[in-house]
C-alpha cells in the first residue's frame, strides 16, 4: 500500500542548523544523522521514497525505496 507522509523538523538527531529532524542528504548535513533520520522514518512507516525537490517540471514513476531527483513523484505499486 503507497501513501504519503509528511514530517517536521522535530524527533531526530541531526545538530543545529539542521535541527533536528533533515531528511536531506543534500544539503550539508551529517549523513550519519540524514541515515539516522531516514531510519527513524522507515521504522514508523516502512519502505520510503525520497525527492529531491529540484523546482522543474519533472514527474518521476518511482518503485520502493529509492531517492529521485524531481517536483512529483508517482508510483503504479
Amino acid at each position: 500500500m503507497a501513501f504519503t507522509a509528511f514530517t517536521t523538523r522535530h524527533g531526530g538527531v541531526s545538530s543545529p542548523p539542521f535541527d533536528s529532524f533533515n531528511l536531506g542528504l543534500h544539503v550539508g548535513d551529517n549523513p550519519d544523522d540524514v541515515h539516522r533520520n531516514r531510519q527513524i522514518v522507515e521504522e514508523l512507516y516502512g519502505p520510503t521514497v525520497y525527492m529531491n525537490q529540484t523546482h522543474s517540471a519533472d514527474v518521476v514513476e518511482v518503485d520502493f525505496p529509492c531517492t529521485v531527483d524531481g517536483d512529483a513523484i508517482f508510483t503504479r505499486v
